[in-house]
């Protein structure tokens, strides 16, 4: 039986698996619709999780998902949680439907020896300035010799999914890798975690802006809204997440990084839609679980 989490979400925002009974006419004045979703977290699957992972990265790559073999890095992300028996992916319609979110992780380690990643790690390092730490420590990774063992954490969700599923799914990664460390499973002593994030700009004024972002989380009262919003901007420039939870997590990364996709359109003052960048942000190993509670407090 997969491990389960239930809440309540706008009916708008979410594939339905249970749709409960009409309110009563007391209700009707309500301008959004609750009904409760079980989310049941299972292993990642290769043979059904590869086109919905697909479609995932190329949420989180945008345009710059056609610089990777897409198929290929899906296939060795799935291959890799398998064989790490490290990974989680939320479903409401049983294991064989789409997974509405997905974590695992990738070792970054002899990259050169998985064609699949090494176009990824390239472009990434590509991304961060020259000679400044972040990349010097990312660059590190393509050395046999380097003490540095970074895992890549892909997380990615649908935006509209609900924040709070996302710190469990992140605790439980995390433990995973801990308690194979602890039990002496072979490549498992990873020094730093990598996630890789989007952004968006809102230049002042646009805030009133209706954007899929707006529904990112459920906020059935004052409080919820204030706990999941993005009060800090991601760095500057007026940046915010897409995924709120990346947010509070940043608190604790030792380097963080915004980059421009490398195929994105130039702008100008008749472009539509909010400008969308990449995100890096990279976090000591050994502080992960501190870092999870901040996140988790937060969005408590």
């Amino acid at each position: 039986m997969p491990d389960q989490v239930i809440t309540a979400v706008p009916a708008t925002n979410i594939k339905r698996k249970n749709r409960e009974e009409e309110e009563d006419s007391d209700d009707e004045g309500s301008d959004v619709s609750m009904i409760n979703v079980d989310f049941d977290f299972y292993n990642p699957n290769p043979e059904v999780d590869d086109i919905a992972l697909k479609r995932l990265l190329r949420q989180l790559f945008t345009s710059d998902s056609e610089l990777f073999d897409i198929h290929a890095l899906a296939q060795h992300i799935l291959s890799s949680a398998g064989q790490m028996g490290i990974g989680t992916t939320v479903k409401v319609d049983g294991t064989e439907s789409d997974p509405y979110a997905y974590i695992s992780l990738v070792d970054l380690s002899n990259v050169d020896s998985k064609p699949a990643v090494k176009p990824l790690v390239e472009y990434l390092i590509s991304r961060l300035p020259a000679s400044s730490p972040f990349r010097n420590l990312l660059v590190s990774t393509l050395s046999p010799q380097s003490k540095n063992r970074i895992a890549l954490v892909v997380s990615e969700r649908l935006v509209n999914l609900p924040v709070q599923i996302m710190p469990p799914l992140w605790k439980m990664t995390i433990d995973e890798v801990e308690k194979a460390r602890k039990e002496g499973t072979p490549g498992m002593d990873f020094t730093h975690y990598l996630l890789i994030s989007r952004v968006y700009k809102m230049d002042v004024g646009d805030e009133n802006i209706d954007t899929a972002m707006s529904a990112n989380v459920p906020q059935p009262s004052s409080k919820k809204a204030k706990t999941t919003k993005p009060d800090v901007p991601a760095g500057t420039n007026n940046l915010f997440h897409y995924h709120p939870e990346e947010e509070f997590l940043e608190q604790s990364a030792l380097h963080t990084h915004t980059f421009e996709f490398k195929t994105s359109q130039p702008r100008n003052e008749d472009s539509f839609g909010v400008e969308q960048k990449g995100r890096m942000s990279i976090y000591d190993a050994s502080k992960m679980q501190a870092a999870l509670k901040v996140m988790e407090d937060a969005l408590a």
